[in-house]
């Protein structure tokens, strides 16, 4: 199998080098590598169009005649990727050099694999400065495994789409279902869960940059952003449903049995935060327990609720 890098811009300079280089040094070279830029106004394109000439390289750069966002940026971009496998890649990683000859090598060995997850290093950066942290994701033992398709799996994405490889074939099959508000990563990693087709091997594939200006903040929790998380959920879910519904596969009553029990505890959990009582906390918490993702939601939502009563 060969593959394709698909690379977005925008404003990237400060880190773009770094995660330029660690795309050009991989152990198993691309097949090609195409970046798309969306209509940067800090020198990104240029910064890129340099780097290419300097290092002789034959990979493809495009600017955007208009700023398209993120999400578009990608999903419009992935059909132009020849390669039997994508990459998706972010302008401020690190990529380790191992990366794509592990990831490619795993989906050979693993047919019925069509989107491939890997773990990941965080790598924070305060005051300019570099900081490596300790991952949870911690496990580098190269075991693969298929990810179930749970209730926690179904309403959340286990990692980030700068982890995920996939096949080509597989995107052409199924990118007619995008609906246009899903991000890329997840909208490629439910349907790999939906068609019992998404794994995730052990294996630390990069150095995951976080900052000030990543499209993913850690925002702290408020009542109003629960609310609205918990009504994409129920979005989410209906949009699953649709799909399975319309493509079934041998574990489907255990999906939609997974995807009704989330809705119905998304419901209840709106209503809690709508009219915030302890009988409706109490049932939610019995019930319902399996909307949340972790035990200290379960707290935070009480705190939260009764916070924003207050108000």
């Amino acid at each position: 199998m060969n593959y394709s890098i698909v690379m977005t811009t925008y404003n990237g300079t400060k880190f773009l080098k770094e995660q330029l280089d660690s795309l050009r040094l991989q152990t198993l070279p691309a097949y090609e590598v195409l970046i798309f830029d969306d209509c940067s106004s800090d020198g990104t394109p240029a910064m890129v169009s340099d780097y290419i000439k300097k290092h002789t390289l034959g990979w493809i750069l495009h600017v955007n005649e208009k700023n398209i966002g993120w999400k578009k940026n990608y999903m419009y971009n992935i059909p132009k990727a020849k390669g039997d496998v994508v990459f998706l890649c972010d302008q401020d990683d690190i990529w380790l050099e191992n990366k794509c000859e592990v990831m490619v090598k795993t989906l050979e060995e693993t047919p019925d694999c069509n989107v491939l997850l890997s773990n990941y290093f965080p790598y924070v950066v305060e005051g300019g400065s570099p900081v490596s942290r300790r991952s949870r994701f911690h496990s580098d033992n190269r075991k693969v495994s298929k990810v179930p398709p749970n209730r926690k799996n179904l309403q959340a994405t286990l990692r980030p789409g700068c982890t995920h490889c996939f096949k080509k074939s597989f995107f052409d099959q199924v990118s007619y279902y995008w609906d246009g508000k899903l991000a890329h990563d997840a909208f490629l990693s439910y349907m790999g869960l939906l068609t019992d087709s998404l794994y995730l091997i052990n294996f630390r594939s990069i150095k995951f940059r976080r900052h000030e200006s990543n499209n993913s903040p850690l925002i702290a929790p408020s009542a109003d952003g629960i609310m609205k998380n918990v009504s994409e959920i129920i979005l989410l879910m209906e949009f699953e449903k649709s799909f399975i519904e319309k493509n079934p596969t041998h574990n489907q009553e255990q999906i939609l049995g997974n995807i009704d029990k989330i809705i119905q505890g998304s419901k209840a959990r709106y209503n809690f935060f709508l009219q915030p009582t302890l009988r409706k906390y109490v049932g939610l918490v019995f019930c319902h327990h399996g909307v949340y993702l972790s035990v200290k939601s379960i707290f935070r939502d009480f705190t939260l609720a009764r916070t924003s009563r207050d108000r």
